[in-house]
């Protein structure tokens, strides 16, 4: 079987009716990224409250502290909001016990105000890895450990957050990250460190080639973006044709671990640590182009970002902001 085709050139690109779109877009808007959504990232520790700190196009970062603390995080990916699941001890702690954990709980968290709002509690699990919402909020798919399983068994579910009816569609052990396409039908798993594609409607898996062991749906559909092992061993991103996985270009990277795609499906997100930040700050956001495959830093991110971060993608208004360049005069709770 032939592999997959690498592109290495912008033509591919041009060629499909969506970049068509964005070179009309271009003559009217000069986009440096698109200042109606904001990098963001979610950061929580023993050490550090939970907060969200968001960067806008132009303005001083805004932090959001928040009443609880999370154990996984994802960012909704039209960027109005985000979910976390939660661990909480139970109450109340008989006395010379070792405290206990409630099953994880999903919630929905909105920014303006800070509401936190419980979806459905994981009654049959003691553990969520990775997740993903739906964009409809009807579904969740989950890497997890049921109650009952193996330690560290993480398999692969699905839950309806309607009727609360779990399905497994892939035994573990070794599933880990999960994103799900728009359309709730399929998603890209990593399984033993490798990026499996399962249709959910066909129960049929298929490995994307090469190697690649992280990958992400655009919100759009059309693309995939995979982190694999580049040229010189290092990781790289490579975008996939979402209808053609044999379509395949490598957009280059430095060693990238985590990439997130912007709500319009345009620009792809990093954090990457950098040598001229101080050793407790050493990170900073990072946008790429997909059409130029350019690379440029979150102007009010550098050396601003925790060690310990989910990263994603906020819209302006999402924090009630009309004007994103008077962010901090108008924050919920900002600084």
């Amino acid at each position: 079987m032939a592999g997959p085709r690498v592109h290495n050139d912008r033509n591919w690109l041009a060629t499909t009716p969506f970049v068509a779109v964005l070179a009309t877009l271009q003559l009217s808007v000069v986009w440096a990224a698109s200042p109606n959504y904001a990098a963001s990232y979610y950061t929580g520790t023993q050490t550090e409250s939970p907060k969200i700190v968001v960067f806008p196009t132009g303005a001083a970062p805004i932090t959001i502290e928040l009443p609880l603390q999370f154990r996984a995080v994802r960012f909704a990916p039209d960027g109005r909001a985000f979910y976390g699941i939660t661990l909480e001890t139970k109450k109340p702690i008989p006395p010379q016990t070792i405290p206990g954990l409630e099953p994880p709980r999903l919630n929905r968290i909105d920014l303006n105000p800070v509401r936190i709002s419980s979806m459905l509690s994981l009654s049959r699990f003691d553990s969520v890895y990775s997740f993903a919402v739906s964009p409809q909020e009807d579904k969740l798919i989950f890497s997890g450990g049921m109650r009952s399983g193996p330690i560290n068994g993480y398999s692969l579910f699905e839950l309806s957050l309607a009727t609360g009816d779990v399905r497994m569609l892939a035994e573990g052990p070794g599933f880990a990250e999960v994103s799900l396409s728009p359309d709730g039908g399929k998603v890209l798993v990593r399984h033993q460190g490798r990026l499996e594609l399962i249709d959910i409607v066909r129960r049929t898996t298929n490995m994307l080639g090469g190697n690649f062991w992280l990958g992400a749906w655009s919100p759009d559909g059309k693309w995939i973006a995979a982190l694999g092992n580049g040229p010189h061993g290092r990781s790289s991103t490579f975008l996939i044709d979402a209808n053609d996985i044999s379509r395949q270009r490598d957009m280059g990277g430095k060693g990238d671990t985590e990439v997130v795609w912007s709500p319009d499906s345009r620009y792809l997100l990093y954090s990457e640590p950098q040598r001229r930040c101080p050793e407790s700050r050493g990170v900073t956001l990072v946008e790429m182009d997909i059409e130029s495959g350019k690379r440029s830093d979150v102007a009010s991110s550098v050396c601003k970002v925790s060690g310990y971060r989910k990263i994603g993608w906020i819209t302006i208004d999402a924090l009630g902001l009309k004007d994103p360049w008077k962010a901090n005069e108008h924050s919920p709770r900002g600084r």
